[in-house]
């Protein structure tokens, strides 16, 4: 099945707050699935198949890894913004 198959179908974004297409869904992370893509969709189709189907072992492991602590991700923007402001 293409990876594209499932593209027209909907359903709630708890993280949104609104209703989302799959296609948004499956590469909204840099070009990965969303983390919660398993969560989200596993009523309308059989979506660990899918992931199976179209990404390596070590691809779901990041797309289900936990996020980072917000601190981490705060404290690693203004490293970002410093190191561009010279």
């Amino acid at each position: 099945m293409s990876a594209s198959a499932h593209d027209a179908r909907e359903t709630y974004c708890r993280m949104l707050g609104h209703a989302v297409p799959f296609r948004y869904c499956r590469a909204v992370a840099d070009g990965l699935p969303c983390r919660r893509v398993a969560d989200c969709w596993y009523t309308q189709f059989d979506v660990t198949a899918w992931l199976t189907e179209h990404f390596t072992a070590e691809q779901i492991a990041r797309i289900t890894a936990p996020p980072p602590p917000k601190l981490t991700s705060i404290l690693e923007i203004i490293q970002k913004v410093r190191a561009e402001q010279g």
